[in-house]
């Protein structure tokens, strides 16, 4: 039962991103107060961002369903990437710009692409008797 819930977080978190990724950030190559140097960075971040979640996708409904332990690592490396990336941006990039809807989104995305390698860990890494 765990193991379905941490595939339904996961592919939910991921689906919901490439959602959000494809329909929200392409709105910014067409501004204007964009530098070109800057949509070349967004392309490359839609690309980026969208590959790894079609490629965590893929684990989630091969490798980590079978229980695979080099999936749930796989899995954590896309989650730490995509979202661990999207944090340390926001710090890095933007510290004082105050909170806005994106970061509630992707705070959601994080939490439930967390809880679900949570609960997926005793799928991929229970005892054999």
């Amino acid at each position: 039962m765990a193991s379905r819930l941490a595939v339904f977080l996961m592919t939910l978190s991921q689906a919901v991103l490439i959602g959000i990724v494809l329909a929200r950030f392409p709105a910014h190559l067409s501004d204007p107060l964009w530098p070109a140097h800057a949509k070349a960075h967004l392309v490359s971040q839609i690309a980026a961002l969208t590959g790894l979640a079609c490629v965590s996708l893929l684990l989630l409904f091969m490798s980590f369903r079978a229980g695979s332990k080099w999936a749930w690592y796989g899995l954590f490396l896309s989650g730490l990437f995509i979202y661990g990336g999207y944090w340390i941006a926001a710090g890095v990039a933007e510290p004082a710009v105050p909170w806005r809807s994106a970061h509630s989104a992707f705070a959601a995305l994080s939490a439930a692409y967390l809880l679900g390698m949570v609960l997926g860990w005793r799928h991929c890494f229970r005892r054999s008797a």
